[in-house]
């Protein structure tokens, strides 16, 4: 017998078809962005999201970020917001020259952090304030962040600069 001619004897064929698609969930009114159930409108019409991915109206004052979960997402996202906030003004202190109390508040920042957690786990409007303001801090947030990437550039850059003139300087004294 040949590897083309061999057969499977000990293998029963399956019983349902392959080619069919499995159940899914029973849901009158899918959500277009999960597929959970999207519900009604007080007035009777289909819903096109269910409440956790309906966006949410813009409006001059404020993003249209919408906070929303269970208490321990909220506690651990504003706790990280808060440190965050630490961490923008450890640099601000490290801009200023007190690297010494920059160091002090970045080592004290992730204990920070976890009593925050703790803290906030029992307030979700505390913890859906202090997330909505990070939010709305972000520019700031980000601006911070390429400050400090240049406050570790510049040494750098001040060093190269410094041996870029001193290889020219003896270039040209050799010369």
């Amino acid at each position: 017998m040949t590897t083309t001619e061999f057969q499977f004897t000990d293998v029963e064929p399956p019983t349902e078809r392959l080619d069919s698609v499995p159940p899914t969930i029973d849901v009158d009114n899918p959500c277009n962005t999960c597929g959970n159930e999207a519900g009604l409108t007080p007035t009777g019409r289909k819903r096109k999201h269910c409440s956790n991915c309906r966006p949410t109206p813009t409006s001059r004052s404020g993003g249209g970020v919408r906070i929303s979960g269970n208490a321990q997402t909220l506690a651990a996202q504003a706790a990280k917001t808060l440190a965050n906030v630490n961490s923008m003004i450890a640099m601000g202190l490290g801009g200023f020259g007190f690297f010494r109390s920059m160091q002090a508040l970045m080592e004290q920042n992730e204990s920070f952090e976890q009593a925050a957690y703790a803290a906030l786990l029992t307030d979700t409007k505390m913890c859906q304030t202090i997330v909505s303001v990070g939010t709305v801090s972000a520019k700031a947030s980000l601006g911070m962040a390429y400050l400090s990437l240049g406050m570790g550039l510049a040494p750098v850059i001040a060093e190269e600069i410094r041996e870029k003139k001193e290889r020219a300087a003896l270039a040209e004294q050799g010369a």
